[in-house]
């Protein structure tokens, strides 16, 4: 047997988290199908299946939505590793209002409280702060003796790309 003649192939990326699977199964932000060679078949009779569901349904070919995954999967690991770095840090620097400082930083950080920012291809981040402040962390960090290997990470992919 051949897909397509027959029987068809997709495949469809889940966003479940662990302690919230049935949930999120019933109610998804969105639903991603990767589809072979543009397949409108089985791209109908899966329309057709998450329909109820309400939520927006995204059809790509099986590689980018694959690709789509491990890039939703690797910005919730970096984001969480990101918080525990700066809360190491924090700690480690004495402070003890961490989880405020983070309450805050969730509503005055764009990149958290607006869903668009950074995905457009606008290149590496610029401007007079994200540079400036960068740099300026990694030079304390330095001298304070402390690893921030988050930080530093997102310098060095800003300079691959042309940045400061």
């Amino acid at each position: 047997m051949r897909a397509g003649t027959g029987f068809a192939v997709a495949y469809n990326p889940e966003y479940l988290r662990a302690a919230t699977a049935f949930d999120d199964f019933l109610r998804p932000p969105m639903v991603t199908v990767g589809l072979f060679e543009n397949d409108q078949k089985t791209a109908e009779t899966l329309h057709r299946l998450y329909r109820p569901f309400g939520a927006p349904i995204s059809f790509l070919g099986v590689e980018e939505a694959e690709f789509q995954k491990y890039v939703h999967n690797l910005f919730n690991a970096t984001k969480i590793s990101f918080v525990n770095e700066m809360r190491g840090i924090a700690h480690g620097c004495g402070l003890t209002r961490v989880d405020e400082l983070f309450q805050i930083t969730a509503v005055t950080a764009e990149g958290l409280r607006n869903p668009r920012y950074g995905i457009d291809d606008r290149g590496p981040y610029g401007g007079g702060c994200l540079p400036k402040d960068v740099s300026a962390w990694l030079a304390e960090m330095e001298r304070l003796g402390i690893e921030s290997p988050m930080a530093s990470a997102a310098r060095t992919v800003n300079i691959r790309m042309g940045g400061r």
